[in-house]
This record gives C-alpha cells, structure tokens and sequence, in this order.
C-alpha cells in the first residue's frame, strides 16, 4: 500500500526519476518473491521513465539488474544486450571505484560469483565516500545477486532487504560525474 501511495504521488506531481525508483523497488520485492515476470515489468516501466530524465548511472543500474535477470532466465542474449546497454551509459571518468563495479558485474555474468562478491564488497567500501544512498542500494542489490548465484538464499535475502532499506532513505547527490 505505501509504495502504492508513493507511485501514485510521483506520478501524479510528474516526478519521473521518484516514479521509476519506486518501480525499481517494486521490481526488487517481487524478485525476493521469485516473480520474475513482474520484476521484469517494473523494471521495463523504470527504463521506459528514466529514458526521459539526464539520470545515466541509475539507467545503468536498471540494465544491470535486467542483465542479472535475463542471466538467470538463461537469455544470454538479452542479458549481453543489457550489459552492454549499462557500460554505455557510465561516465568515461569516473574513478576506479566504477571499474570495480564492473568488474563484479563481469564476473557474475561469467557464472563466477564467489569473485563478483569480493568485488561487489571493495565497490560498497569505495563507493561509501559519495554518501548516497541509491548507489549503496545498487551494490547491495547486486551482492544479493552473487548471493543468489553462490546458492546462498538467505544471505542473498539479507542483501536484498539492506537495499530496501537504502532506497527508503533520503537521496543524497551522486558525485560522480
């Protein structure tokens, strides 16, 4: 009911980029319920609302998911097409702390994700300075991801509730540019 609410406040006041974070938290409940069909449509409404808004990395962060998503379905395709689609959209410059993002997002694609874990920690460390909260949801999202991947359910679920809790708190600006 409350992200109802919240839906349906951002939507009504033209709020896009608050519209498409509640989809995205949405899609993740459904995900922690094994609706993978419906995570899949609340991600696709995310896209389609984040397309009309200047909000690259959290467009990234949507085709992760959705790459992590298609992994787990077996559609390598769609899952190579999504990966693609988020390394495009990430700053040329950036630091190292994006690279060791993507390098968790590479290893978990690779069907590695003992590694993806390891890298997806040291991005949470780096990524800490920035003090935002949408970006500490994005990696806890995709440590819940390797979780899930290492056949760790219940730590893939711990993962998946601290990214819950992130979004539920104020944005904070990116720093990245």
């Amino acid at each position: 009911v409350y992200y109802e609410k919240a839906l349906h406040s951002a939507h009504e006041t033209g709020n896009l980029t608050g519209e498409a974070n509640v989809l995205s938290i949405l899609a993740q409940n459904t995900l922690l319920q094994g609706d993978y069909g419906r995570a899949l449509a609340y991600f696709d409404k995310s896209l389609d609302l984040l397309e009309h808004t200047d909000e690259p990395a959290q467009l990234a962060s949507i085709h992760l998911s959705l790459c992590a998503i298609f992994r787990d379905l077996g559609d390598y395709t769609q899952a190579e097409k999504h990966l693609t689609e988020a390394t495009n959209l990430l700053p040329s410059e950036g630091g190292e702390e994006v690279r060791t993002g993507l390098r968790g997002w590479f290893c978990l694609y690779q069907n590695d994700p003992q590694r993806a874990k390891k890298w997806f920690l040291e991005y949470l460390t780096e990524i800490r300075k920035y003090q935002s909260s949408e970006l500490e949801a994005d990696v806890f999202t995709a440590l819940g991801y390797a979780c899930l991947r290492s056949d760790h359910p219940a730590e893939a679920a711990g993962f998946f509730q601290k990214a819950l809790e992130s979004r539920q708190t104020p944005m904070q600006p990116h720093g990245i540019a």
